[in-house]
């Protein structure tokens, strides 16, 4: 979004203010942002970032601790801020429903209807399992895998029949989740969301952030760029089987290239940051059409599966209308069609 400060500080206390505005001098919308701190490097040489979001596990139980002493005469150590902060904190649980509210205006069908208030309901029955994060968090000490974030907008097999209601719930569960729900692939590096280095040699990430309520973020030179310029680099087909793929062969493919030795030379910097966006998201494209062609080739009878499984639970009529918003080679809607 921005950048405020970018040069080494000593110990002490500093502020700084932010207008609101991005890196392009462009008014942000309005909402909750964080800001992160650069706090090393990993072994790659990829700089690691502290995420400096509030303190979630204790934040509300400490703010009732201190509420009830005030409330008993006794002195606290709270101000006003601390009040507005601590309460915004609490807002975010109904602005989060007021937002998924606010998604009804979008639906124009039955069906996304039908998917948007899966998954509405899904996070709200989610909640009752976030204390299980903790637990997953700590077992990333016997079981690196458990930080791997997880595709929640899949739909899965359970006694209501193929359904997202349950993602949310069984994500946060140690050992469940992963079990039933696939984890997200990086399309800019080797492997998946959520494997970072970790900050402290024998202390995972994850365990961390429980201790300290740091989360620790590993970003490429690449990775910031793309960042920098808000150039997705996620898949969006309508396939979730092929931009799994297709994202899983592009973080091979790029992780193997001198990208990111490119976005640090002088080459580079010449540019502008129009010239730079076009350039990254041109590169972007090209490693994703042949991404996506060696995942077409390599995973052909799962994503035609997960096509005909979908366009099964429409009626024929709707069969052209949804393929046709597939990003699948025409040759591939005709004979799925047929």
């Amino acid at each position: 979004m921005r950048t405020l400060v970018n040069e080494n500080k000593k110990v002490g206390k500093y502020s700084v203010a932010w207008d609101g505005k991005n890196d392009f001098g462009k008014r942000v919308a309005s909402g909750n942002y964080y800001y992160q701190l650069k706090v090393g490097e990993d072994s790659q040489g990829n700089d690691q970032y502290a995420d400096m979001r509030p303190f979630a596990p204790l934040a509300i139980p400490l703010l009732l601790a201190e509420v009830a002493r005030s409330l008993l005469g006794e002195k606290t150590r709270l101000e006003g801020s601390d009040y507005i902060e601590a309460f915004a904190g609490i807002r975010r649980l109904t602005g989060t429903a007021i937002g998924g509210m606010l998604d009804l205006d979008r639906m124009k069908t039955a069906d996304q209807f039908t998917d948007w208030a899966q998954r509405f309901a899904g996070d709200l029955f989610g909640m009752a399992s976030t204390p299980f994060r903790t637990f997953k968090d700590l077992a990333t000490l016997y079981d690196d895998e458990e930080d791997i974030i997880l595709d929640e907008d899949v739909k899965i097999n359970t006694p209501l029949g193929p359904s997202k209601f349950f993602n949310s719930f069984l994500a946060n569960l140690p050992g469940v989740g992963k079990a039933v729900l696939p984890p997200v692939p990086s399309p800019t590096r080797e492997g998946f969301f959520g494997q970072e280095e970790d900050l402290i040699e024998g202390v995972p990430n994850p365990v961390l952030r429980q201790l300290t309520g740091l989360s620790i973020q590993t970003r490429t030179p690449l990775e910031k760029e793309l960042e920098r310029l808000n150039i997705q680099p996620r898949t969006r087909t309508g396939v979730k089987v092929l931009d799994r793929l297709t994202d899983s062969f592009m973080g091979v493919a790029i992780s193997r290239s001198p990208v990111d030795k490119f976005v640090q030379g002088d080459d580079y910097f010449t540019l502008d940051d129009f010239g730079r966006k076009t350039l990254l998201r041109d590169h972007m494209t090209e490693v994703r059409a042949a991404a996506k062609a060696v995942a077409m080739r390599e995973g052909g009878d799962e994503i035609v599966e997960e096509i005909v499984t979908a366009a099964l639970r429409m009626g024929p009529e709707k069969w052209e209308e949804y393929l046709s918003k597939l990003q699948i080679p025409q040759a591939w809607r005709d004979a799925i069609l047929q």
